[in-house]
């Protein structure tokens, strides 16, 4: 089932299209700061999930795993697929695995695509190896994962892949406008900029910024961000009859 379901989400065509796009995109960047020197490439290498990166995951994620829960009520056989074996609770178990693994999927392409752009100017990959990478690679995992599963929530609760968008595009990009705003200006997290700028998925899929990271403040708000966001999901499921 969980195949089949990924086989779905694995079909449009232009997905494909958008990561070749991102691909001679990034290849283009890496030529333009190859004659620079080592240090410039490494560099660029760590830039490229503060914005091409990231923008292309989110964009993915909205436009590509989310319209998952909404497929049924766009063919009008929401009501069949209900009413069968993998109806209702199991399906909704099936389609959330389902999105947790294409996203996996994803981002393993677009790492593939960040490290060819590295190997094509440089033999030393081994360099770029190291802990601040490996924590960048993380916490980028973690925060799409979880951006995916709140997309997911909101389609389920809206019922419409249209406003899911319009809302989760508006809050993912919030971090990359207030970034550029603000500069390097520190903006502290329990502020009214400091949740715009770091209380969404985005801030995590870029990963800039991972020395200011408090681990405590961050796991505090996206753990009660995803609670009460699953919570209303599996709230509202229930009095549709859903579950």
């Amino acid at each position: 089932m969980i195949s089949w379901e990924l086989k779905k989400l694995l079909k449009p065509t232009w997905m494909f299209i958008v990561l070749g796009l991102v691909t001679a995109i990034w290849i283009a960047m890496m030529y333009f700061v190859s004659a620079s020197g080592e240090q410039r490439i490494v560099g660029r290498f760590f830039s490229y999930w503060s914005v091409l990166g990231s923008l292309t995951f989110g964009g993915i994620i909205l436009f590509v795993s989310t319209k998952l829960f909404s497929l049924d009520s766009e063919e009008r056989i929401k009501e069949v697929v209900l009413s069968t074996k993998y109806g209702k609770r199991r399906l909704l178990g099936i389609r959330f695995c389902t999105i947790i693994i294409f996203t996996a999927i994803v981002f393993s392409l677009l790492t593939v695509i960040q490290f060819v752009g590295l190997r094509l100017f440089t033999d030393k990959i081994s360099s770029v190896l190291n802990e601040q990478y490996i924590s960048q690679l993380f916490i980028i995992f973690i925060g799409s994962e979880l951006f995916t599963i709140f997309a997911a929530c909101l389609c389920i609760i809206f019922s419409s892949h249209t406003v899911t968008i319009t809302i989760c595009s508006f809050l993912f990009g919030w971090t990359y406008i207030l970034r550029t705003s603000f500069g390097a200006e520190e903006i502290s997290f329990f502020t009214f900029y400091g949740v715009l700028e770091r209380g969404f998925f985005s801030y995590l899929m870029r990963a800039d910024f991972i020395s200011n990271i408090s681990l405590s403040s961050f796991s505090i708000w996206y753990g009660l961000l995803m609670a009460m966001t699953i919570g209303l999901m599996l709230t509202i499921q229930s009095r549709r009859h859903e579950l």
